[in-house]
């Protein structure tokens, strides 16, 4: 419990990308994964989780054990480590059918399965792509091998590092369409007297530069307000986060005001540019894939992969446009770091089962699960299901961004009031 497709990587060198006080498994006790690590002893263990500016950046396997911690000592929960295949619902609730046949009765259910898992591009279809999560196989990769890295996201940053720490040097090249790397964090500075908490920020009314661009705002209105944002931030000695960052703390209540064929040309030509920056790499990485950059080791490159041949030897061959110039590249190793594939979701046989039995509707932009503010999934026949919610990315079409851990969090807060009366009036019904 905890890890996930974020979490359950062992490698001490992929770290989460945010503060302690973003990450927690109380919505109110947003200091309770920095006690935990004092108490535990983690920064002895991993000295290299204090950034030079005093921020502090654990590991995502350590998060992931804080949150099993947490959440493994309630009596109330029991963990069934199983894979559902479809839900069934019934006057009482739902009814939750296993692989293995077995099924489980519940009063509500809340979806929440996370990333759908990365798969490389169609050209790469007769190549033996390494996945990033088997770092096993990353591992195995010879020290001389030249290898090729799919993507330049988070997840590309992080198998850098690991390859860089493991002492690699037979080359690492990483690309991507548009070449585009993650932004460093924000200046780190101390939080002011009354300053609200991230968490209070996403719960805050718009600002008035998105209000005034009324009900239905095209992406360039929004994009051409946010600049104009930071522009006015920047004149007053504030770094670019500041004025991104008011966009994307509110970014759920904008996003479903914005119409559908705005929200898919975002998807197709924008999303990349916005990743780039609501996704920031953590120090230690920036310092390790500079570092090797400068050597030589890593070289970054803006192409488009136009084929890709297995080769004997398990050499691939690689034929690509960069700059509209067309060129060929062997490599000995090509490592899959593309990041969450948002249009695999309805892949998933379990979300399929609850669209293709009515109980769910997928949002407009074909992405996941149709939902309103409170989570509640919305149905084909109209209205919304009480004791269906749906968290975290099988959301994001309805919602925008909600993929980082704290964007959860909110997500979940304000789910709950509504869901516990969902829970208390089922109660009630088995009393009666």
């Amino acid at each position: 419990m905890g890890g996930g497709l974020a979490y359950s990587s062992p490698d001490p060198d992929h770290r989460l990308n945010g503060q302690p006080d973003n990450h927690m498994a109380d919505l109110d006790d947003t200091s309770q994964l920095e006690r935990w690590a004092a108490r535990t002893g983690l920064l002895e263990v991993d000295p290299e989780a204090r950034a030079a500016d005093g921020g502090l950046y654990l590991r995502r396997s350590d998060f992931a054990r804080f949150m099993a911690e947490s959440v493994g000592a309630e009596p109330c929960i029991r963990h069934v480590r199983a894979r559902a295949i479809a839900a069934a619902s019934r006057e009482s609730g739902y009814l939750v059918t296993m692989s293995s046949g077995d099924e489980i009765a519940c009063d509500a259910l809340i979806v929440a399965t996370g990333n759908a898992p990365t798969r490389p591009p169609p050209e790469f279809g007769g190549v033996d792509v390494i996945d990033w999560t088997d770092l096993e196989r990353v591992r195995t990769i010879p020290g001389r091998a030249r290898v090729l890295v799919l993507g330049m996201g988070l997840t590309a940053l992080d198998i850098v590092s690991t390859l860089i720490r493991r002492g690699h040097v037979g080359g690492i090249v990483a690309i991507s369409r548009r070449g585009l790397r993650p932004r460093q964090q924000r200046p780190r500075r101390e939080p002011g007297p009354g300053s609200p908490t991230l968490l209070e920020r996403i719960d805050s009314p718009i600002g008035s530069f998105l209000a005034k661009l009324g009900p239905a705002p095209t992406l360039r209105q929004l994009v051409r307000a946010t600049r104009l944002r930071i522009c006015e931030l920047e004149s007053a000695g504030e770094t670019w986060h500041a004025g991104f960052d008011d966009l994307r703390d509110v970014l759920w209540q904008v996003w479903p005001r914005v119409p559908v064929a705005e929200k898919k040309r975002f998807l197709r030509h924008f999303r990349a540019w916005y990743d780039a920056h609501r996704f920031r790499v953590p120090p230690q990485n920036e310092a390790i894939v500079r570092e090797a950059e400068a050597r030589g080791l890593v070289e970054f490159k803006a192409a488009r992969v136009r084929s890709a041949r297995q080769r004997a030897g398990g050499v691939c061959q690689l034929e690509w446009v960069r700059s509209g110039v067309k060129s060929m590249e062997t490599f000995d190793a090509v490592v899959n770091c593309t990041g969450a594939d948002l249009t695999a979701m309805l892949e998933n046989p379990f979300l399929a089962s609850l669209v293709a039995s009515g109980q769910a509707l997928p949002d407009p932009c074909g992405i996941g699960l149709a939902v309103d503010r409170e989570s509640r999934a919305l149905r084909p026949s109209g209205g919304a299901a009480e004791r269906l919610r749906v968290i975290g990315p099988p959301a994001a079409g309805s919602l925008g961004d909600p993929l980082g851990t704290l964007f959860i969090a909110a997500h979940v807060r304000r789910m709950i009031p509504g869901f516990m009366n969902v829970l208390q009036e089922a109660e009630k019904c088995r009393k009666s």
